[in-house]
């Protein structure tokens, strides 16, 4: 086979894999069909986490996140579900009720891919204070 007709069929299937929206690189003189040009965004295992009801919690995302193709501060990040919010990579949330929850959120990069992680928290109920007992005045028995 030809130098020319190997590079027409490797260029056809570079073609095909652009169309399917896979990256072609180009080696040389020989391109090459590479991986997807834009691979999503990476989270590592986040440990499980421990709150309070009624304190508020926030937990820093981006130290987990990881992406070949964009600074963690360029990705975009989104609650699925659990509740909070995520503001510049920042999970925020004040629970208002004891138990076991696991937060869904999305994380997704400038060029359109994503990628869905998640953790758990322990939501622990307020301590049960004993009461108080005001001063008492002097008082007299008639």
């Amino acid at each position: 086979m030809s130098n020319a007709r190997l590079l027409a069929g490797v260029l056809a299937v570079c073609i095909v894999l652009a169309i399917a929206g896979l990256g072609c690189k180009k080696d040389g003189d020989v391109i090459i069909g590479g991986g997807m040009d834009n691979r999503p965004p990476r989270v590592s295992n986040i440990p499980d986490q421990v709150a309070d009801v009624g304190v508020p919690f926030s937990l820093d995302l981006t130290g987990f996140v990881t992406d070949d193709d964009d600074n963690v501060n360029q990705l975009s990040f989104a609650v699925i579900s659990g509740g909070g919010v995520i503001t510049a990579g920042v999970y925020d949330h004040t629970f208002t009720q004891a138990g076991n929850f696991t937060i869904s959120f999305m994380v997704g990069d400038t060029g359109g891919a994503t990628t869905v992680a998640s953790f758990d928290i322990t939501v622990n109920a307020p301590a049960n204070a004993a009461p108080a007992i005001a001063a008492i005045p002097d008082q007299s028995v008639v």
